[in-house]
C-alpha cells in the first residue's frame, strides 16, 4: 500500500513506531533503492545497514536518488539531469513522479520533515559541477563541501535521531565537510583526469603547482604539503564528532553517526600513513580494516 498523504501536514507522523509502520507497509518502494546501495557503495551500506529497518531503508532511499544525480552530473547526462530538476520543481509543489523512488522519497520527506532547501543547497553544488566553476580559494572549498556534503549530514539527522532538533547543525556539517575533503584527497588524479580540480586555485599557485603535477604517477614535494594543509583541516572537523555525539539523545544515533565518521576517517588515516601517495592508486578500506573500525566504534560505546 502507499500511505496518502493531507496536502499540507508534512511531519504529522512525529512518533516513531508510526513511521516504521508507514515505512515497512511500502517496502516495496524502498527496496531498488537497498539493491542499489548495497551494490554500488559497499562503505556506506556497511554503515548504515546497521539502523533499525525502517530507518535504514529510508537512508538508502536518500542515497540512492542523491547518487542518481551525482552520475547524471559526473557523466554530463543532459536529458537525466534535466529530467530530475524538472521532477524536483514539481515535487517541491507537491506532485510526485509516479517512479518508486520519487514515492519513497515523498514518504521520507513528509515523515522526517526534511527541508527542501537542504537539497536546493546539494544542487547548487551539483550545478557548480555541472557548469565546471573553479574553486578558487579555501572559503569556496568550504563552501562546496557543504553544499554537496554537509547537506546530506543535515538531510540524514532527521532519519538517524527520529527528528531530534536540539543537536547543533553547524557540527553536523563540519563532519560532512571532512568526509568530502577526504573524498577530494583521495581521489585527486581521478578528478584531474575528468578534467576537474577540486584543490583552490589560489594555493595550487601558491605552493607553484601546475595542473599536470595532478596527473603524475609521483607527488611533489609542493603538492604533498598542500594535502597535509587539507588533511589537517579535515582532521580539525573530524575533531568536532564527540561533541555532536554528546548532544544526541539516542546511543545508536551516535553509534552509526561515529561509524561513518571513523570508515572515511579511517581513509584519511590510510592517505597519510602512505605519505600522501594518491596519485599512484586509490585508497581505500577494505573489508577486515572496516570490521576493525566496527570493532573499535562498538568499544568506545560499551
Amino acid at each position: 500500500m502507499i500511505y496518502h498523504y493531507q496536502r499540507g501536514s508534512r511531519g504529522h507522523l512525529v512518533n516513531s513506531t508510526d513511521r516504521a509502520q508507514v515505512i515497512l507497509e511500502n517496502a516495496n518502494l524502498f527496496e531498488p533503492s537497498r539493491t542499489s546501495i548495497q551494490k554500488n557503495s559497499s562503505s556506506f551500506y556497511f554503515t548504515f545497514s546497521r539502523l533499525p529497518k525502517h530507518q535504514a531503508l529510508s537512508v538508502y532511499v536518500l542515497y540512492h536518488f542523491l547518487r542518481e544525480l551525482d552520475d547524471a552530473v559526473d557523466a554530463h547526462d543532459e536529458q537525466a539531469y534535466q529530467i530530475l530538476t524538472q521532477e524536483w520543481t514539481t515535487f517541491k509543489k507537491g506532485d510526485t513522479s509516479k517512479k518508486p523512488l520519487w514515492q519513497a522519497l515523498r514518504l521520507i520527506f513528509d515523515l522526517y520533515e526534511i527541508k527542501f532547501t537542504w537539497l536546493d543547497d546539494m544542487w547548487a553544488g551539483q550545478q557548480h559541477d555541472w557548469a565546471s566553476l573553479p574553486i578558487n580559494t579555501q572559503a569556496d572549498l568550504d563552501q562546496y563541501c557543504y553544499q554537496v556534503a554537509g547537506t546530506v549530514g543535515l538531510m540524514l539527522m532527521p532519519i538517524l535521531t527520529e527528528n531530534q532538533l536540539t543537536y547543533d547543525s553547524e557540527l553536523v556539517i563540519k563532519i560532512g565537510q571532512a568526509m568530502q575533503l577526504t573524498n577530494i584527497l583521495r581521489d585527486v588524479k581521478e578528478d584531474a583526469q575528468a578534467g576537474r580540480v577540486y584543490l583552490p586555485k589560489d594555493l595550487l599557485a601558491q605552493y607553484r603547482i601546475e595542473p599536470k603535477d595532478l596527473l603524475a604517477r609521483g607527488v611533489t614535494s609542493n603538492l604533498r604539503q598542500l594535502l597535509v594543509d587539507e588533511a589537517r583541516q579535515a582532521q580539525s572537523y573530524y575533531n568536532q564528532l564527540p561533541i555532536l555525539i554528546e548532544q544526541l539523545n539516542e546511543a545508536q544515533t551516535g553509534k552509526v553517526l561515529a561509524l561513518a565518521s571513523n570508515i572515511y576517517r579511517g581513509i584519511l588515516d590510510k592517505i597519510i600513513a602512505n605519505n600522501y601517495q594518491v596519485l599512484k592508486k586509490r585508497t581505500y578500506l577494505n573489508q577486515w580494516e572496516k570490521l576493525q573500525i566496527l570493532k573499535q566504534t562498538q568499544n568506545a560505546f560499551d
